[in-house]
């Protein structure tokens, strides 16, 4: 609510302070004494309108326009020179930029429209007014309008979704169809799972070789080592001579161990050959029909997330259409509370209260 109006240097007023009271306000006085550059004073201040700078008045000694209007104990203060605009809201400067329109803050403080001011020249405010119009201006003034203005955009987006859904669906049931008529998937995944067990089986065999190629270093140092001692001790007693012996029995072993790795490396190459005759298979082709199946996994989730959104809108939709219905509801009651027109104070029957509800 406006509890006060001040008004500097602006057309005839030097410094005009007015004090408003609660509820409706009346500005009375004779032509050419400054009714209307008042009025034209607050619309400038909300509305940055008119521009320019020749509403500043010829007898004013300051180079500048102030116009402060206080709002529930709040101050708003918009300042004008030949070369700068600024608002000021209570101590804060508001960031404003020449020639750019009100700022977001002094509009919501303000929270005037037409339906707030009427000059001299207006008509008598819904007096005249034909019922359609009085149902526009109720609506207004309880937010009716608003709720139509979502349920219109909630209707929008429901339908926009709901043909993205139907659209979605059908390319998930043609990538369906698609997955379902991919030959040898299973036999491809199958050759997959055997080419990963035997290149395990490799790495294991690998690490074996290593370990013998170890044990054969180890076995020529112990040659060589037996060799200097036949040549340097041909002479050789039972101790020397056991040790030998256990030695070459060690060699055996390792000889025996050998020959199993070798059979081993012999069956894992005919278990390659075998595999080498399966049915030679198109990977490339393959893989692009495996990227397709995960397109599909995507597209499901993407219908997912668009359900859960539409759910979302339905149930904004129903709160929009259950706050109309009740603001027709709580309209409807007071009409039928009072039993007359609030304009013209006829009396109102039940087809008239409907037609003022339903906004004919």
């Amino acid at each position: 609510m406006i509890q006060r109006l001040r008004t500097r240097n602006f057309q005839s007023h030097k410094d005009t302070d007015l004090i408003l009271h609660p509820g409706v306000n009346v500005i009375v006085g004779q032509s050419q004494n400054g009714k209307s550059a008042l009025l034209r004073s607050l619309m400038w201040l909300k509305d940055n309108r008119p521009l320019g700078f020749r509403f500043h008045s010829w007898f004013a000694k300051k180079e500048s326009t102030e116009v402060e209007v206080r709002v529930d104990n709040i101050s708003i203060i918009k300042r004008k020179t030949k070369s700068k605009t600024t608002y000021r809201i209570a101590d804060r400067d508001l960031d404003y930029k020449e020639g750019r329109g009100v700022p977001d803050e002094v509009g919501k403080l303000l929270n005037l429209s037409e339906l707030n001011i009427q000059s001299q020249l207006d008509p008598f405010f819904l007096i005249t007014s034909s019922p359609q119009e009085i149902a526009r201006t109720f609506n207004r003034m309880t937010k009716v309008e608003q709720a139509d203005e979502w349920n219109k955009k909630l209707t929008t987006r429901i339908n926009k979704t709901s043909n993205e859904v139907e659209f979605l669906r059908k390319d998930i049931e043609e990538k369906e169809l698609e997955v379902n008529n991919l030959p040898d998937l299973r036999n491809i995944k199958n050759s997959y799972r055997k080419m990963r067990m035997m290149v395990k089986e490799l790495d294991k065999m690998e690490e074996e070789v290593k370990s013998l190629e170890s044990l054969l270093v180890d076995i020529e140092a112990t040659e060589r080592q037996l060799d200097i001692y036949d040549r340097d001790m041909p002479v050789l007693d039972y101790e020397k001579e056991r040790m030998r012996i256990e030695m070459f029995e060690e060699d055996k072993e390792t000889e025996r161990e050998l020959e199993d790795v070798v059979e081993n490396i012999n069956d894992l190459e005919k278990s390659i050959e075998k595999y080498g005759e399966m049915p030679t298979l198109d990977y490339n082709l393959e893989k692009r029909k495996l990227d397709e199946f995960m397109e599909v996994l995507d597209t499901l989730e993407r219908i997912s997330k668009l359900m859960q959104e539409l759910s979302e809108a339905g149930r904004r939709l129903k709160k929009a259409k259950d706050d109309e219905e009740w603001s027709r509801d709580n309209f409807e009651d007071y009409l039928r509370e009072i039993g007359k027109c609030p304009t013209c104070q006829n009396d109102l029957t039940d087809e008239k209260i409907k037609e003022m509800v339903d906004g004919k």
